[in-house]
């Protein structure tokens, strides 16, 4: 029976049989990526396609102004002085009710030093409402708003 095959009909029929067991596979399982090369796409069901007119009005000019820097009014400083109050609100915990008038305004100098853009905030005033408040229950001495306005300087 081997020796009514040649080698040239064995390895055409091989080829052949290859050539059909590739392109099956290559239908199976990669259709979609084949025919895309060909230029043809899946479309999934519940997207749709936009047309060129769509497209346009979804793309919105950018503006210049939005790559400036922004004012120094436009900043938010709330971060800032949350972080200013608590740090006050911990030292004044931690010192108790004994410490002197000196002593506090000192420590509270050397942390409002941490903070210079709260120097020429417009905010101040209630910064240092909060500061004579938060410091009141805490000193045995009298702190006056003068001396707290001292500490920004």
């Amino acid at each position: 029976m081997f020796s009514s095959i040649s080698w040239s009909q064995y390895v055409s029929t091989l080829v052949i049989l290859l050539a059909c067991y590739y392109a099956y596979v290559a239908y199976k399982y990669y259709s979609w990526e084949l025919l895309a090369i060909v230029g043809i796409k899946k479309v999934e069901p519940g997207t749709t396609t936009l047309t060129t007119a769509e497209f346009k009005q979804q793309i919105t000019a950018e503006n210049h102004a939005d790559y400036l820097s922004k004012d120094p009014g436009e900043t938010d400083l709330s971060p800032v002085i949350n972080s200013l109050e608590d740090e006050i609100t911990a030292y004044l915990q931690e010192s108790g009710n004994d410490a002197t008038k000196l002593d506090i305004l000192n420590s509270l100098k050397q942390i409002c030093s941490k903070y210079p853009v709260l120097k020429n905030v417009d905010s101040r005033v209630v910064l240092d409402g909060f500061i004579h408040k938060a410091v009141k229950g805490n000193c045995a001495e009298e702190i006056s708003i003068n001396d707290i306005q001292q500490l920004w300087r």
